[in-house]
């Protein structure tokens, strides 16, 4: 009788920014503005890539502010329509957004 166990490894999902996996870090990205500028777009879908060898799933993913100088002003967002994903920011000294709700990464 031979015996085989297998060892099941859950590995992170990859965000890539820029779609070429020339900067993945897992993701950290700057942005610069100036005060009175208006909003300004973080992440552009076209250049976005998320994968997972995991999973087809996103369950949740959370965005933070890391220089947090105004939590009244500065402000996270995200455009879940048309998916099960809700959003929550919380204006608390960390600034974060949260993504959450099971869908389809595609």
């Amino acid at each position: 009788h031979r015996y085989y166990w297998m060892n099941q490894t859950n590995d992170p999902p990859i965000v890539d920014l820029n779609t070429d996996f020339s900067n993945i870090d897992r993701v950290s990205t700057a942005l610069e503005y100036a005060e009175g500028q208006g909003a300004q777009v973080l992440l552009d879908e076209s250049t976005f890539r998320l994968t997972d060898t995991d999973s087809v799933y996103l369950v949740s993913a959370t965005v933070t502010i890391t220089n947090l100088l105004d939590r009244l002003s500065e402000l996270l967002q995200a455009n879940a329509t048309g998916t099960h994903i809700k959003t929550t920011y919380s204006r608390n000294a960390t600034g974060q957004l949260y993504l959450y709700g099971k869908d389809t990464i595609n």
